[in-house]
């Protein structure tokens, strides 16, 4: 057997610790190459084409990050990679789709992105935060506001901080974040 040929690279069993730390442009292209899909549900190749190699290592990550976390099952609609990857490079997103068409995963991309990090969402709606806080539930979070929460993004664990509307002022102001 001739050990000089290099190894190629296997991602089978990538966790998305080890997803956000690669950072050869090659690694998570190989990656995104091996793990992401081709079919229906997969984004078409000239997706791609637009995007600078920065912001295409940034989506493929992406990419990465959601369909390892949902256990092999999700893979983003253009759109919500287009949104997260424009929020991720510091640009403003405006999104008008309708109700079911998938914004809140716009939401999980960056916080599987995004790590030691808060997201805040603020819920007009009480069914819709409702659907949210059990669809992130695996992003970490907790009931509440006060001393709990300070702790917790004290430890840098990443998680997504579902608020309703009516209750921002009270989380900020009477809830212990802001002294």
């Amino acid at each position: 057997m001739d050990t000089d040929l290099p190894l190629k690279p296997d991602f089978a069993n990538l966790t998305t610790e080890e997803a956000r730390k690669l950072k050869d442009v090659e690694d998570v292209g190989k990656a995104y190459a091996q793990l992401i899909p081709t079919n229906d549900r997969a984004l078409p190749a000239s997706f791609w084409d637009p995007y600078s190699p920065r912001e295409k290592v940034t989506g493929q990550r992406c990419c990465l990050l959601l369909w390892i976390s949902s256990q092999n099952s999700v893979v983003p609609r253009s759109f919500q990679l287009q949104a997260a990857m424009a929020m991720i490079m510091g640009r403003d997103v405006i999104l008008d789709v309708g109700t079911g068409y998938g914004k809140t995963f716009c939401m999980v991309i960056l916080a599987l992105y995004f790590t030691g990090r808060i997201l805040l969402v603020v819920s007009p709606l009480k069914h819709l935060h409702v659907f949210q806080a059990t669809l992130t539930r695996g992003c970490r979070g907790g009931g509440g506001g006060g001393p709990a929460l300070v702790k917790l993004v004290a430890s840098g664990t990443p998680f997504i901080l579902l608020v309703m509307n009516v209750r921002l002022p009270s989380l900020f102001l009477g809830g212990g974040m802001v002294k």
